[in-house]
């Protein structure tokens, strides 16, 4: 099934928050079933309104996070304020991770209609276990906040203990969904992301089939009319992930070609976050090694990437510089003598990609992923660099090969990148190899010498022993860098 999804941007003379940010768009994001043309201007009024309510609370905190424009291809609205969670726990600019929690309101729940749509009461629960089975479709809620933990410097957690069903249920009774300002995130009572869900429009017409809100507010309301025609695993799975993406500030990207989770239509071509969508995320929240107590943009906090198992050492792909000002820093136990080899590679390709303009794409033009940032790295101990490799020019490759450890220590690669500032993925390659050549034994005790042996005996071998030695020392000491 292919979906089609809001946000439906908001005429500034409409909307508080659009003239706050410039007229360009909503706070809020729908999503739609395709196979019907959507009322665009019910859905206008329907977004206006909930734009509307919710700006006056959110200007305030929206612009304390709001401190850096975004590269146009990223479509970020709005980065959470760790203030306005539960946990406070997290940074609040353009790169920090956090701590978000999350619930299902329980079904009974006032859900308050926005226009056009009435007043309800939540039939979540029942509507997704008598869809997909009790425990089900929590498992698959719970893979697509893995997927989201996975890919970004993010934690997701369950607001409240989970049930047997695995289920984050708030208590009854529980706060009312819907009404603004919205209802902040409170710990073990109801999470920064309340899930709900009942009637929308029905299942069809318009055919909503859910919407969310911008940060500081990532509540989601799904209609439960249409579940019997969304596959678990794919449809719902890209759906839910899709409207969280708009819960973490992200609005929509074109052209529609199935290639990314953020288009205005959702694809079964592909599972979760795409290229896309990762350079997205991880611009406004870091990749997994960006942690929130200790991001790893010093020789502090660097990450650990021991052990360094030969033949292939250890590699870590889709990491990120998320702007010009990123540094990452990797630590190893490097070991006196040892080779070892350091392969950074940009991570990226050549696609169309332009803005949603209103009710449909607007031009999209070349993006080269790839070529962003020009990649380099260091090498590091305690004392400082000891090599910088800044070979080539942006898109291609930085290695190093057959860098010997001096002695035996913890080392660092610290990794850069100059150029445009937007999000440059890389992968990671580091792998350290043993010596060929071993440090000579030290020389045994030597045995009594009977007063018969002869003095030239004894300078036969030593001679012996030392062309030995030589001749190791001859070794071949490269080895071929392959990179898998």
């Amino acid at each position: 099934m292919v979906l089609t999804a809001g946000p439906v941007e908001v005429n500034a003379e409409e909307s508080p928050a659009a003239a706050f940010f410039g007229g360009t768009g909503p706070l809020a994001g729908a999503i739609f079933e395709a196979g019907d043309d959507p009322d665009y201007q019910y859905v206008n009024d329907v977004l206006a309104t909930l734009t509307q309510a919710q700006a006056q609370a959110q200007a305030q905190a929206q612009a304390q996070t709001q401190t850096q424009a975004r590269v146009a291809g990223q479509r970020q609205t709005a980065h959470w304020n760790p203030a306005q969670t539960a946990m406070n726990n997290g940074g609040a600019l353009q790169g920090d991770a956090l701590e978000l929690t999350w619930s299902i309101i329980p079904d009974g729940t006032l859900v308050v209609g926005q226009v056009g749509e009435p007043d309800c009461n939540s039939t979540l629960v029942a509507s997704l276990d008598a869809a997909y089975g009790a425990g089900n479709w929590q498992a698959e809620m719970q893979k697509v906040w893995a997927d989201w933990t996975r890919l970004t410097g993010n934690v997701y957690t369950p607001a409240v203990p989970l049930d047997a069903n695995g289920t984050p249920i708030e208590a009854t009774p529980a706060a009312t969904w819907g009404l603004f300002p919205s209802t902040p995130g409170l710990a073990s009572v109801r999470g920064d992301i309340r899930i709900g869900g009942c009637f929308i429009d029905g299942g069809s017409g318009t055919n909503m089939l859910a919407y969310n809100f911008f940060p500081n507010n990532g509540d989601m309301k799904i209609d439960t009319d249409n579940l019997a025609g969304l596959a678990l695993t794919t449809d719902f799975h890209n759906v839910f992930s899709h409207e969280h993406g708009h819960g973490a500030g992200l609005s929509h990207v074109c052209p529609v070609n199935q290639t990314k989770l953020m288009e205005p239509f959702l694809s079964t071509a592909f599972i979760g976050l795409q290229h896309d969508d990762i350079r997205a995320v991880q611009r406004g929240y870091g990749d997994r090694f960006e942690t929130i107590s200790a991001p790893n943009d010093t020789l502090g906090a660097a990450t650990t990437l021991d052990p360094l198992t030969p033949p292939d050492g250890q590699t870590e792909l889709q990491l990120s510089l998320d702007s010009t000002n990123d540094e990452d820093w990797f630590q190893f136990s490097g070991t006196a003598g040892d080779a070892v080899d350091v392969l950074v590679a940009p991570n990226g390709l050549t696609y169309p990609e332009g803005p949603m303009q209103g009710e449909s794409c607007g031009a999209s033009t070349p993006l080269n992923s790839l070529a962003l940032q020009d990649l380099s790295f260091e090498i590091h101990n305690t004392g400082g660099a000891l090599s910088v490799v800044d070979a080539t020019n942006a898109g291609n490759s930085e290695s190093l090969t057959g860098f010997v450890i001096p002695t035996t220590g913890t080392y660092y690669v610290r990794v850069l990148g100059t150029g445009t500032d937007d999000t440059q993925l890389y992968d990671l390659t580091v792998n350290q190899t043993a010596s060929p050549t071993p440090p000579p034994a030290p020389p045994a005790t030597p045995a009594s010498t009977p007063a018969s042996t002869p003095a030239t005996h004894t300078t036969h071998h030593t001679t012996h022993h030392t062309t030995h030695h030589d001749h190791t020392a001859k070794r071949d000491t490269g080895r071929p860098w392959s990179y898998l």
